[in-house]
């Protein structure tokens, strides 16, 4: 990173699941270096290229840790809760402030998880706390997105990536008997669409429930 005076670099990562007993490698998938902060963003966060969209498997730079955290700070109201996705709020600030991105050879980072409970959707609450934090780190990125006047050019991507997470946690809510909870089909139907993907409800009815209703419970 020093001999390339790097904004940031990313690396194959190490990753060893204790219950399962499994010790796998995560290549990262990367054909160039990339050398402006537009090509950055989309390699990072909408690239299919990134398996990892987070800050696991990256190391930052001092001089793009000190613009981003600026950000940051202010991004700390109302924050609360942010438990999915928080990961994504840090990349997406310091794809930004990146302008020049390379690839280091190898797993530099070992990721150990000791149990699987915090990746297992089997409780209403969970859904719904996941839900909401999704909710909060979505609002977080768009304000951002429109304080650097960057929304219209994004608007699209973001408002899809994170469609494709609320349609993954909504089959959860099918696989888990939820479907009929009243609780839920409020928080998933109305206030979902109602305070983030009007426009993308409206343009491609993507939250309907009927279009689920032939998912199994497993």
């Amino acid at each position: 990173m020093i001999d390339t005076d790097a904004d940031m670099c990313i690396g194959d990562m190490q990753f060893e699941n204790g219950d399962a007993k499994k010790d796998i490698v995560l290549n990262a998938k990367f054909e160039k270096d990339y050398y402006s902060n537009d090509e950055c963003i989309d390699y990072l966060f909408f690239s299919n290229n990134n398996h990892l969209v987070s800050v696991w498997n990256k190391m930052i730079s001092r001089r793009v840790l000190d613009k981003a955290l600026l950000d940051l700070e202010k991004m700390q109201e109302q924050a609360e809760g942010i438990n999915m996705c928080e990961d994504n709020i840090f990349l997406f600030v310091f794809a930004y402030y990146t302008n020049k991105l390379v690839r280091v050879s190898g797993p530099k980072y070992h990721y150990v998880q000791h149990s699987n409970q915090s990746t297992i959707f089997d409780k209403k609450e969970k859904l719904i706390m996941q839900l909401n934090s999704l909710l909060k780190a979505t609002d977080k990125i768009i304000n951002f997105l429109k304080e650097k006047n960057l929304y219209n050019k994004y608007e699209d991507k973001i408002l899809n990536r994170y469609n494709l997470i609320f349609k993954f946690l909504k089959s959860k809510v099918y696989k888990n008997g939820f479907s009929n909870d009243l609780e839920i089909k409020n928080a998933f139907n109305f206030d979902f669409k109602s305070r983030i993907f009007l426009k993308q409800f409206d343009k491609f009815n993507l939250f309907k429930f009927d279009r689920f209703k032939n998912l199994k419970r497993k």
